[in-house]
């Protein structure tokens, strides 16, 4: 007697076939989604870390307040303007230095994870970090993050002017180092400008400037074409300036225009 299923070529009927076929879908999606819902979750988290460590930076001031050396010669402690408004907009002050016979850097960090939302952070506030030196500061520049420079004058530190960290004392000591800082205020010179020390009595500086120039060499043409400048300088304790600019040789027009130029420094001076 026949049962009336319809078997298959295993002998299985066709609807248990068909049965254990959606049972084994259903398994499979269930398995598949009980997967789905673990990742969302571990990948918003890593996506939180990452934007968090993307928001978080490390800047450098805006601004140094101040600059402290203590008696030891060696600690300095730095104030520096941060941003504030509220927590995050910047903290943790830090320095790190290096140095040489010349000069010690310093580069001044804080942190902020505030600093790429706009007015987030419209106040300010003074932080303060100590540094201890490997040496003695000394005569020594102190630079700090390669914008600011500081240096010891009548036991303390005072921020560099305009004319540099050691401005000119009157008199000037007529050396090289005179010199360099007659020529620093000179501006626009040539690339390749050559200057010659004509002469100084601690008050006045004579510099002629040298700098390559004429025709071009080669058709006939000689390469011995130069052109030259003189500057007389005056010294005060905010530096050098310049008195006047003269090609003249001698004394008259530079006497006319200075008489209290010293006539030894001009007598023999040539027309250039």
């Amino acid at each position: 007697m026949q049962s009336g299923l319809v078997t298959g070529p295993g002998g299985a009927p066709a609807a248990v076939r068909r049965v254990g076929v959606v049972v084994a879908l259903l398994v499979a999606a269930l398995a598949v989604a009980g997967c789905g819902q673990g990742a969302p979750a571990e990948v918003t988290t890593a996506s939180a870390t990452a934007s968090a460590t993307a928001s978080r930076a490390r800047l450098e001031p805006s601004f140094v307040r101040d600059a402290r050396l203590q008696a030891d010669g060696r600690t300095l402690v730095l104030g520096a303007s941060l941003p504030a408004g509220r927590a995050g907009c910047g903290d943790g002050l830090a320095a790190s230095t290096q140095d040489d016979a010349r000069t010690v850097w310093v580069q001044l960090t804080f942190e902020s994870t505030l600093w790429a939302v706009q007015g987030a952070c419209p106040g300010e506030r003074v932080a303060s970090v100590t540094v201890t030196l490997d040496t003695v500061l000394g005569a020594r520049t102190l630079s700090i993050d390669n914008s600011d420079f500081w240096a010891l004058q009548d036991g303390a530190l005072r921020r560099c002017g305009p004319h540099g960290c050691h401005p000119v004392v009157v008199p000037a000591t007529c050396t090289s180092r005179s010199y360099a800082q007659a020529e620093a205020q000179l501006a626009d010179l040539p690339r390749h400008a050559m200057t010659s020390q004509v002469g100084c009595d601690g008050t006045w500086l004579v510099l002629e400037v040298w700098y390559p120039a004429g025709p071009v060499c080669g058709d006939g043409a000689t390469c011995t074409g130069a052109s030259a400048g003189r500057w007389i300088m005056h010294a005060s304790p905010q530096g050098w300036h310049v008195a006047l600019a003269s090609r003249s040789a001698g004394c008259t027009q530079i006497r006319a225009a200075l008489p209290a130029f010293p006539e030894p420094l001009c007598r023999s001076l040539k027309a250039l």
